[in-house]
């Protein structure tokens, strides 16, 4: 695997491989990463023998959402709000629209836990294979915020929306297994067999038309509405409305210092 620090990219065949590449951090998203991500996107599309895309994590996670340690000292910063969204929301928004524009075919193939932003990633996927001990997370709500990058739109599309409010609300990790049966996950592989499996639907995949491919995911994206356009501008402006508010504090803290969150109670409702 040819490793540029934080992303790894590797050609298979007719796959490209794109690999986030923070183990210790459990490949938790960090700006560089992001950029990285970006121009391993513009590798393969630039390279005509790639006709399928392959999202994964170097092990033991596929991707735990956003580093936190970036977030907490973003909090602090009179322009923190700005300089996180400019370093980690916009990029990786802009890489969810690109996985989902893309006209090649888009498997995430989730090894370990998946969390917050991870899930966010694999929402803009088209097909999910996941290992039977992966884990899939929205934990928002423990930290005091909400999905910023289509997350809550995205699990109402893929799970119903009753199933996607258990999902957000709970915030507890849920098995490949319920997944499945949820929709989102479209197979379930022994861990060993992930990478196999992953390859041989690849290498399927490659003998399809790409014209149909990209045809067909336009059709699938315009048949929903609002846009994903519009929804990730709605996310992202609750986001900023939200930033370095007393819950999104309290749920930092409580991370940073391994404790339960003591959130305050909801306001009164508006009359």
């Amino acid at each position: 695997m040819t490793a540029v620090t934080e992303i790894g990219y590797e050609r298979r065949g007719p796959a490209a491989w794109i690999t986030l590449n923070r183990p210790a951090k459990r490949n938790a998203l960090t700006p560089v990463m992001l950029a990285e991500a970006h121009r391993a996107l513009d590798r393969a599309e630039a390279d005509d023998e790639v006709r399928v895309l392959v999202l994964t994590g170097a092990p033991p996670a596929f991707c735990a959402g956003a580093d936190l340690s970036f977030f907490q000292a973003m909090v602090a910063e009179p322009d923190g709000c700005d300089r996180f969204l400019a370093g980690l929301m916009h990029p990786l928004a802009e890489l969810t629209a690109r996985l989902r524009g893309s006209s090649r075919p888009v498997i995430a193939a989730v090894n370990g836990a998946c969390a917050a932003g991870g899930l966010e990633l694999i929402l803009a996927c088209d097909l999910v294979l996941a290992a039977a001990d992966a884990t899939f997370t929205d934990a928002h709500a423990r930290l005091g915020i909400a999905p910023a990058v289509g997350a809550a739109a995205g699990l109402v599309r893929a799970l119903g929306e009753l199933r996607a409010k258990q999902l957000l609300l709970l915030s507890d990790p849920v098995d490949a297994a319920t997944m499945a049966a949820y929709g989102l996950v479209a197979e379930i592989t022994a861990p060993a067999d992930l990478e196999r499996r992953t390859t041989e639907l690849a290498t399927t995949l490659s003998h399809r038309s790409p014209v149909s491919f990209a045809a067909m995911k336009t059709m699938v994206h315009q048949a929903l509405q609002p846009s994903w356009e519009q929804t990730l501008a709605s996310d992202l402006a609750f986001f900023r409305q939200n930033w370095a508010s007393p819950a999104l504090r309290e749920g930092l803290a409580a991370y940073a210092t391994h404790r339960a969150p003591k959130f305050a109670p909801p306001p009164p409702p508006s009359h």
